[in-house]
């Protein structure tokens, strides 16, 4: 479904505050403490928001000099996207590519978005190895670890909308 920016702006700016004022994260989505997933992250709209908005606090706060160590310290490490479907995840990694090359960032050999293809609602399972498909095996095997060991401080995407909702 399609949020229109605007509403992705809010929420995200919204979140960046409560986890300032209500919950003493001082940098909001910039804090290291911070770990975030979009668990059907789509096009990556949510989480790219929030990558932006935390490059925004540190930079503001703390200058533009470490903002190469910020990213590979806690973007790249802390903000997780789950998506069950093959398009959007690729448009995600290609859009996260994107953004962050708007900064002057260029991923490492070894980087990568924490961005996965699977279903957010399976539990963890012991992967099998599938011949002739590494990388698929590799992903399955790299996500079953964050959904067995990972907790999220923020789980953020795109909110339940009903047509028929008491809340107008």
């Amino acid at each position: 479904y399609y949020t229109p920016e605007p509403v992705v702006n809010y929420i995200v700016r919204s979140l960046n505050i409560i986890l300032k004022e209500n919950f003493n994260r001082r940098d909001g989505f910039a804090t290291h403490s911070v770990t975030v997933l979009d668990p059907a992250a789509g096009t990556l709209t949510f989480l790219a928001e929030a990558t932006r908005l935390a490059l925004q606090e540190f930079v503001d706060k703390y200058g533009s000099g470490t903002k190469e160590q910020f990213i590979q310290d806690h973007i790249l490490k802390h903000f997780f996207a789950f998506e069950l479907m093959m398009a959007p995840y690729a448009i995600a990694h290609m859009k996260v590519g994107l953004k962050l090359a708007e900064t002057g960032y260029r991923f490492h050999s070894a980087e990568r978005a924490r961005i996965y293809l699977t279903n957010a609602l399976e539990p963890w399972l012991k992967q099998l190895r599938l011949i002739g498909f590494d990388a698929l095996a590799h992903e399955a095997a790299d996500v079953n670890e964050v959904k067995r060991h990972k907790r999220f401080t923020i789980i953020i995407g795109n909110p339940p909308y009903s047509l028929t909702s008491a809340n107008m």
